[in-house]
C-alpha cells in the first residue's frame, strides 16, 4: 500500500507521504505546474536535467565549490519523489524592466555557463545576436555598432588582439559600455579594469573602436531615453525592456524551457528566420536569432534525460 501511495504521489496525484518518528504521515505537497506564466511568457515550471551530464560536471570541472554544490542541490532535487527522476521544479518572478528573471537555487538561468550546459545537454538554445547594439542600431548610421551587430566575433577578436587581452573579458568589457562603465582603475568597482586589469584600461578606451562604439551608444541612446538623469541605468532599463519585448514576440506559441534574457532554450526546434520575420513585422527591430545543440562536452549522452 505504501508503494502504491508513493507512485500516486510522484504521479501529483495526492499528498505527499512521510516518515516522521517510524510512524508515516502525510504532509500537503507543494503542487509545481509544468507551465507557468510570468509576465507576457509561458515557461516550463518543470524542467528535464540531464543527471549523467552533471556528474561528469562535479567530477572534471575546475570551478568553484560554490557551482559544485549548486549541482549537487539539483541533482538532490531532480530525485524527490515529487517529480519523476532528473526532472526539477523551476520559478520565476519579474522585475520592473521587464525581464523575467529565475527564483531560487534550482534556477537553471542564473547557473554557472558550464553547470547550464550540463544540466540542458542536448536542448536547443536560441540566442539574439548582440541584441541591445541590434536595437540601438535601428536609430541611426551607427558603423561600429552595427559591425558588433553583423560580426561580434570578429569585432571583439579585433580588439583583443589589439589591446593584448583576452576573448572573453574583451567581450564583457564592451557589453559594460552600454551600462555605464567608465575608465575607472579601481578594480572592485570599475567593470573594465575588473575585466581587463588596470593596465589594460588606458588601452581599451583608446582604441578607435571602442571610443567610436562608445560615441554611438550614447547618440543613440539619448534618441531611445532622451536627455535624462541617470543616463545609463535609464538606458539600460529601457534595452532590457525592449529585449523582454521582442522575447514574448519570438517565444509565442513556442515551447520555453528556459528563459535567459536575450533567448530562450527549449527542446523543440524551430526554424529561426522565421522568428526573425516576425519580430520585424510586430516590433521593426531587426535582429539575427541563432540556435544550436546544447552539447556539454563529451559523448555517450544522447537519450540519458526523459522527454516530454
Amino acid at each position: 500500500m505504501f508503494d502504491l501511495l508513493s507512485g500516486l504521489t510522484s504521479a501529483g496525484l495526492i499528498r505527499e507521504i512521510a516518515e516522521v518518528r517510524g510512524q508515516l504521515r502525510d504532509r500537503q505537497a507543494r503542487f509545481i505546474p509544468q507551465r507557468v506564466h510570468v509576465g507576457d511568457l509561458v515557461v516550463s515550471g518543470q524542467v528535464h536535467v540531464d543527471l549523467s551530464a552533471l556528474d561528469d560536471y562535479i567530477h572534471t570541472t575546475a570551478d568553484n565549490e560554490r557551482w559544485i554544490t549548486r549541482v549537487r542541490l539539483i541533482k538532490a532535487m531532480a530525485a524527490k519523489n515529487q517529480l519523476p527522476v532528473g526532472v526539477i521544479p523551476q520559478s520565476y518572478h519579474q522585475i520592473p524592466n521587464g525581464r523575467i528573471v529565475g527564483s531560487g537555487g534550482f534556477a537553471i538561468q542564473n547557473a554557472h555557463e558550464n553547470l547550464r550546459t550540463a544540466a540542458m545537454n542536448g536542448y536547443w538554445d536560441y540566442d539574439f545576436t548582440a541584441c541591445h547594439q541590434a536595437i540601438l542600431a535601428h536609430f541611426g548610421d551607427y558603423p561600429r555598432t552595427q559591425a558588433l551587430v553583423d560580426n561580434p566575433r570578429a569585432v571583439r577578436e579585433m580588439v583583443a588582439a589589439d589591446i593584448g587581452c583576452e576573448y572573453k573579458p574583451v567581450k564583457t568589457s564592451i557589453i559594460a559600455v552600454l551600462f555605464g562603465a567608465d575608465d575607472g582603475l579601481y578594480e572592485k568597482k570599475c567593470a573594465v579594469a575588473k575585466n581587463l586589469g588596470r593596465n589594460k584600461v588606458r588601452a581599451f578606451w583608446d582604441h578607435p573602436w571602442v571610443s567610436e562604439y562608445y560615441n554611438e551608444t550614447v547618440d543613440a541612446g539619448r534618441k531611445l531615453v532622451g536627455d535624462v538623469d541617470n543616463f545609463h541605468v535609464a538606458l539600460s532599463n529601457k534595452l532590457q525592456n525592449i529585449e523582454s519585448q521582442l522575447l514574448a514576440v519570438v517565444s509565442r506559441d513556442k515551447r520555453v524551457d528556459v528563459p535567459m534574457y536575450d533567448g530562450f532554450m527549449s527542446t523543440e526546434s524551430y526554424d529561426t528566420a522565421e522568428m526573425e520575420r516576425l519580430v520585424e513585422q510586430e516590433t521593426g527591430y531587426r535582429i539575427t536569432i541563432t540556435k544550436e545543440k546544447i552539447r556539454h562536452g563529451f559523448s555517450n549522452f544522447e537519450g540519458n534525460r526523459a522527454t516530454g
